[in-house]
Order: structure tokens, then C-alpha cells, then sequence
């Protein structure tokens, strides 16, 4: 297999596997140790799909065109579904005719949807292709870990926060205010270290740790604290370590089915339209009557709703990509 294609499948396993991990983000979460376990996988989801991006994007390309034109591909699918779930909100009696057409002005500031969120990142990082991209082709890679090692102390705040409630973590003030280095940017720079410093990173010894972080991080806050939950959001030492851990890991994996690698290739193409889509199907698929129908153990229960949101999403998104109009869509 050349390393081209071999490059394009395992980009492909991992957008596939983060947004079957979204869909399993987004059911419901049970107490006991399974489904809390299966939560914590989930959360690197989202995380995947940002060092994909910065891996893919970050330095290929960036004149004003193609900025612009990758911005099209987002920020119009991102209107369209902002505005699709503000009008199945009012069709759920969820907001009445006023609230939707203010929730719809005001789409530019608040999302319309739990999982649009991420649209308003993925869309604010494109903007600043350009700008950190011209830095990056610049430097060699000492200079982009010492930005990636003060953006993981930021990582840290949440526990450091817990632990001292007296001090203001989030805040710009303090001697050691690294402020300026927190927020999504650092997946994305991430994904663009590990592109060109592929050998360090996947170091045995960096990889143990990565997973033994976040194991110690969730039994300590799940058995000693009551903020459990602190150990699942996206910008915490606890996830990054497990979504860096299990990036390296699937990626190091070579699939030889041309079979599964061609399946894999068709969901992957349309993992976009699935995540704008998957909380609309996740609706009606989530009811109650029909997850405990044919299950009575909510962790498989899960599991089957997750497969069957993504098939059926899949399934709808394939059948827009063959519309004239497609790109309006789903970019």
C-alpha cells in the first residue's frame, strides 16, 4: 500500500470512529461504571476532529481563496442546520413563534443546537489558518512544543481551580497568566506537530503516560471528589492525554481490507453532513419506548443507538450529497 493511500485511511478510520464517539457523547449518561466509562471514550471526539483539521490544514494552501472557499463550505451548511433546528425547536413546541425568529437573529452569537457549538470553533480556527500558519512554516519544531507545553499547563486550571476555589484560573491576571494560550487552538496546532514530529511523539514512554494520566486523573476525581465530570471536558489534562493516546494509537493501526477501507472511505466522506444531522435523528431514535424495546441494559442500549443514529444519518446525508445543491447542506 503506498503511504499516500495508507495516510488517507487512517485519516478516514479517525473520522469515522470521532463521530460515532460524538453520537455516544450526546445519549444519555447512566451511574454506573460501564457508561461512565464509554463517556470518558467519547470525549475524544471532538478533540479528533480538530487535530485532523490542523493536521490536514494548517500550512497547505492558505491564500485568500482557498480560506475563503473553505469558509463557504462551513459557514453556509452552518447557517442552514443553525436555522433547521431553531424551526424543529419551534415544530417541537420548544420555542414559540417570537423565540425562534430571535434564537435565528441571533445565530451569529449563540448556537441554535447543543452540538453547533463546535461549528462557531471550527469556523473561528479557519480565520486564524492564515495567521498561525505563516509562523509555524517558520520556526522549527522546538518552538511549537513550548507553545503546545504551556498550552497543556492551561490544561491543568480546571483541577488547579478545584483544588484552590479560591483563585480565578480562567482569569488574564497572575504572574504566571498563560491566558493567551488556552482554548481549542492547541488541538489544532497539535495536529500539526504530530505531522512533523511524527517519531517523538509516538515515543512508548510518551504513549504509557498518555494513558496512564487520564486513568489517574478520572479514578481520583470520580472516588474522591464530586466533580467526576471535571474529568471529561475538552480542555483538561484528562482529555487531552487520552485523545493524543488514542489518536497515535489508531493511527499506527494498518487495515489491509480494501473491502472495509472503501466502506470506511464513503462514511468518512460524508462525517461532516453526520454531525450536522446526528442530533435530529438522535431524537426520535433516543425516545424511551425505543431503548428499552428490545434492551434492558443501558450500556448496550447505547451502543445500539449510537449505530443506528449514524447508519440512518449516513444514510440521509449520502442521499443529499446527490442533490444539486449539495453544498449549501453539507458543504
Amino acid at each position: 500500500m503506498s503511504p499516500i493511500k495508507k495516510e488517507i485511511n487512517w485519516i478516514n478510520n479517525i473520522r469515522v470512529i470521532a463521530c460515532f464517539l460524538v453520537i455516544i457523547a450526546h445519549i444519555g449518561i447512566n451511574n454506573n461504571i460501564f457508561d461512565k466509562f464509554l463517556f470518558l471514550i467519547s470525549k475524544v471526539g471532538v478533540p479528533f476532529f480538530l487535530i485532523i483539521s490542523g493536521y490536514l490544514t494548517l500550512t497547505i494552501k492558505n491564500d485568500t481563496q482557498n480560506i475563503i472557499n473553505r469558509l463557504k463550505r462551513l459557514v453556509i451548511p452552518f447557517i442552514f442546520w443553525s436555522i433547521f433546528y431553531a424551526l424543529f425547536s419551534f415544530y417541537n413546541n420548544q420555542l414559540d413563534l417570537k423565540q425562534t425568529l430571535y434564537a435565528i437573529a441571533l445565530i451569529p452569537f449563540q448556537s441554535t443546537a447543543s452540538h453547533m457549538w463546535y461549528m462557531y470553533t471550527i469556523i473561528g480556527l479557519t480565520l486564524f489558518n492564515p495567521i498561525i500558519s505563516a509562523w509555524l512554516v517558520k520556526v522549527e519544531i522546538k518552538p511549537i512544543f513550548f507553545y503546545l507545553l504551556l498550552w497543556v499547563l492551561t490544561l491543568c486550571y480546571p483541577y488547579i481551580s478545584y483544588l484552590i476555589n479560591s483563585i480565578n484560573m480562567s482569569s488574564n491576571e497572575g504572574l504566571l497568566s498563560l491566558f493567551y494560550f488556552s482554548g481549542y487552538l492547541g488541538y489544532y496546532v497539535l495536529g500539526y506537530a504530530i505531522k512533523r514530529s511524527q517519531d517523538i511523539i509516538s515515543n512508548k514512554l510518551i504513549l504509557f503516560l498518555l494513558l496512564l494520566i487520564p486513568i489517574i486523573a478520572t479514578y481520583l476525581l470520580n472516588t474522591y471528589t464530586s466533580v467526576g465530570l471535571l474529568s471529561t471536558r475538552y480542555l483538561t489534562i484528562n482529555i487531552f492525554c487520552l485523545s493524543l493516546f488514542a489518536f497515535l494509537l489508531i493511527k499506527n493501526i494498518d487495515l489491509k481490507s480494501e473491502a472495509f477501507n472503501k466502506i470506511i472511505s464513503k462514511v468518512s466522506k460524508n462525517s461532516f453532513g453526520i454531525y450536522l444531522i446526528h442530533k435530529f435523528i438522535l431524537y426520535y431514535t433516543e425516545q424511551d419506548f425505543f431503548i428499552y424495546k428490545y434492551l434492558n441494559d443501558f450500556f448496550l442500549t447505547k451502543i445500539f443507538i449510537a449505530i443506528i443514529t449514524m447508519t440512518v444519518s449516513y444514510l440521509i446525508i449520502e442521499l443529499i450529497s446527490k442533490l444539486p445543491f449539495k453544498k449549501y447542506i453539507i458543504g
